[in-house]
C-alpha cells in the first residue's frame, strides 16, 4: 500500500500554490502588460502572493475566482476592498446572499466594469486625460486657493483633476478618504502641505492602500526612509517617484 506521508502533501500542496501563481502571474502581464512591466516581476509576485491570501479571507479559493479577485487588485489596488472610496467592494465580497464564491466574485466585477466605464470613459479617454496632465500639475495650495477648510480644497483640487471620478466615488467618501490622507501623510512625516496634498491624491488615484501596496514598493521604500527626515524632501522624492511610474506606465 501507497502511504503519504504529511511532508509529502505539504511539498505537493506548496507545488500546486506555486504553480497556480505563476500561471496567474503570466495571465496579469498579458492582461495588463503595462501595468506589470511598471512594477516589475518581484513586486508582481507579492501582489500575487498577498492577493490569493486577501481572497481566501473572502472565501474565495477557485481559480478563477482568486484570478479575477487579483485583476481587481490591479484595477483598484491591492487594498480595493478596504477603500473608503469603494464601499461596496467588501460588501459584494461578504454577501452571502449572492451566492456561491463564483457568484459574488462575478457581481462584484459587474459593479467594477460599470464603475471604470464611468470613470474612465469610451476607450479610456477621461483616464488617459487625466494621468497625461498629472505630471504638469501644481497646485496652488490651501493657503491660497480661498478654501475655507482643506477637506473643501481637496475636494475642488480633485474634481478639477478628475471630475468623472469624483461624480462616481460620490463626496462624502472623498471626505473620509481625504482625512484618512491627512492623517497618514502626517505619520509618514509628509507634515507640509504640499506633501499632505500629493499624498491625498495618490490616495484618489491609486488606491487608498497605496503606501503599503506591493505594486507601488517605491511610495513604501521613500515613506520608511529614516534618512529622509525633511518633509519637502521626501515629498520632492515621492512626486518624483510617481511621476516615473506614470511615465513608464503611459510609455
Amino acid at each position: 500500500m501507497l502511504i503519504i506521508r504529511k511532508e509529502q502533501m505539504d511539498v505537493f500542496e506548496a507545488e500546486a500554490v506555486r504553480s497556480f501563481e505563476a500561471r496567474v502571474a503570466e495571465h496579469l502581464k498579458k492582461k495588463f502588460p503595462k501595468h506589470c512591466e511598471a512594477m516589475g516581476d518581484e513586486a508582481l509576485t507579492k501582489v500575487v502572493e498577498s492577493g490569493r491570501e486577501r481572497a481566501a479571507t473572502y472565501g474565495l479559493q477557485g481559480e478563477r475566482s482568486v484570478r479575477l479577485y487579483l485583476e481587481l487588485m490591479l484595477m483598484l489596488g491591492s487594498g480595493f476592498d478596504q477603500d473608503p472610496q469603494l464601499p461596496w467592494a467588501a460588501a459584494a465580497l461578504g454577501n452571502r446572499e449572492l451566492g456561491d464564491e463564483s457568484a459574488r466574485i462575478d457581481a462584484l466585477y459587474r459593479q467594477v466594469g460599470e464603475f471604470a466605464i464611468r470613470t474612465a470613459g469610451p476607450n479610456n479617454e477621461y483616464l488617459n486625460r487625466t494621468l497625461s496632465a498629472l505630471p504638469e500639475e501644481r497646485p496652488e495650495g490651501y493657503v491660497g486657493s480661498g478654501a475655507s477648510n482643506f477637506e473643501d480644497y481637496m475636494l475642488h483640487r480633485l474634481t478639477m483633476l478628475y471630475p468623472e471620478k469624483v461624480e462616481a466615488v460620490g463626496r462624502e467618501p472623498l471626505r473620509v478618504l481625504i482625512r484618512r490622507g491627512v492623517a497618514g501623510a502626517r505619520r509618514t512625516g509628509l507634515t507640509t502641505e504640499p506633501g499632505v496634498i500629493l499624498y491625498v491624491c495618490l490616495m484618489f488615484f491609486l488606491g487608498a492602500g497605496f503606501d503599503g501596496d506591493p505594486q507601488f514598493k517605491w511610495a513604501a521604500d521613500i515613506l520608511n526612509d529614516k534618512t529622509l527626515e525633511e518633509p519637502d524632501k521626501k515629498a520632492a522624492r515621492l512626486r518624483e517617484a510617481a511621476t516615473a511610474f506614470l511615465k513608464r506606465f503611459l510609455a
